[in-house]
């Protein structure tokens, strides 16, 4: 795991307080009541047998960096969050090189092999009639390289709404359907859910609509 933006000790309070189902300001200030104390306990318990199976990113930032601690680690999964804040090379590169330069290495390093690589990328923000916004997002929108669009096997933008449901909005899938994942976030515990419409897997999402069909506001396709 490569988080730029976290340390490890809040990656896991995260983790905690989803299995928990104890609100993360409860874990992070330490005012736990005693039940909530006793969930917290049996959930760091519950990922004891896992422990040597996960392993954090330290400085530096560098994609150099986080493949040879990933090849030493042995790792079959490889997640970086976010992929623009990575160095690459002794940075006298553009950034749209780097990630040029690192879309390609993590398919050859990682991908080609046989291990998973899970990217969280920045948006770049949309024009609106009121301003820039983020409506209106897809795979056109992630920041940098369109490298990061070709190179990806599946790809998908995180729309919330005002209730509290989040889509994964999947823009690729280049070995199957194009599938939208409706969910239920709860900021609090740190948990996504099924939304309403049952869906509880990525196989089970029906195809999403078409470019063409979004922009004429049709419905997604059946089957």
């Amino acid at each position: 795991m490569a988080n730029v933006e976290m340390a490890p000790v809040t990656l896991v309070n995260r983790i905690v307080s989803r299995l928990s189902a104890v609100p993360l300001s409860a874990i992070a200030d330490r005012t736990l009541t005693p039940s909530e104390r006793d969930r917290v306990r049996a959930a760091v318990a519950s990922l004891e047998p896992i422990g040597g199976r996960l392993a954090f990113l330290n400085e530096p930032y560098s994609l150099e960096h986080a493949a040879a601690a990933g090849t030493a680690f042995d790792a079959n999964v490889l997640i970086l969050d976010y992929v623009q804040r990575f160095t690459v090379g002794n940075g006298s590169k553009e950034k749209r090189e780097e990630l040029d330069t690192a879309v390609t290495m993590l398919r050859s390093r990682f991908c080609d092999v046989g291990a998973v690589v899970l990217l969280a990328a920045a948006v770049a923000r949309q024009k609106g009639a009121s301003g820039s916004t983020y409506k209106g997002l897809n795979l056109a929108s992630f920041r940098g390289s369109s490298e990061l669009e070709f190179g990806c096997d599946a790809a998908y933008v995180l729309v919330g709404d005002d209730a509290g449901g989040i889509v994964f909005q999947c823009e690729k899938n280049r070995y199957g359907a194009v599938a939208d994942i409706p969910t239920a976030f709860d900021p609090c515990r740190q948990t996504f859910a099924p939304a309403s419409s049952g869906l509880d897997a990525f196989d089970a999402a029906k195809p999403a609509r078409t470019r063409t069909e979004r922009a004429k506001g049709g419905r997604p396709c059946e089957g």
